[in-house]
């Protein structure tokens, strides 16, 4: 079911006020497609998906550590601070806040099999979490190293 569905909100059709609550069927819906709950297909997921995709990899470069955080999230704020220890070059370390957007953490429930935050990224590649990034926390000096990432 897509995640996007909304209570039922006010709509102008021409000239005429329609409330989505008046219309049988319609207790909730996707603003960007208008599916109802309960329908399985939604006609803006290859472009949600795709703008998604667009979003994330505009985010990472080869030579940067980027991390997808939610504000409010105590394993983001401990990421981001074991990460803080390190000496980045200008612009190789990139903290992202998705709060809000489940679009995107949906969409790294498909590329990296996990949808919670922080999600890290060496480069290019997902390392997971930030119990992962704890375990690699000694070679972590050395992939910051080989990435061009530290001064």
């Amino acid at each position: 079911m897509c995640k996007r569905l909304q209570p039922p909100r006010e709509e102008f059709s021409g000239r005429k006020a329609v409330y989505s609550s008046q219309i049988p069927g319609t207790e909730c819906y996707c603003p960007i497609c208008f599916v109802l709950a309960g329908e399985e297909q939604h006609s803006c997921s290859p472009l949600a998906s795709s703008m998604v995709d667009s979003f994330v990899k505009s985010k990472l470069r080869d030579n940067k550590v980027t991390l997808f955080v939610k504000g409010s999230c105590p394993y983001c704020r401990n990421a981001i601070a074991l990460l803080k220890e390190f000496d980045f070059l200008p612009g190789c370390l990139e903290v992202v806040d998705i709060t809000g957007m489940d679009d995107v953490q949906d969409y790294f429930q498909q590329t990296t099999g996990q949808r919670t935050v922080p999600r890290v990224f060496i480069g290019n590649t997902c390392i997971g979490g930030f119990s992962d990034l704890q375990k690699m926390q000694q070679e972590l000096p050395t992939k910051l190293r080989q990435i061009g990432a530290l001064v």
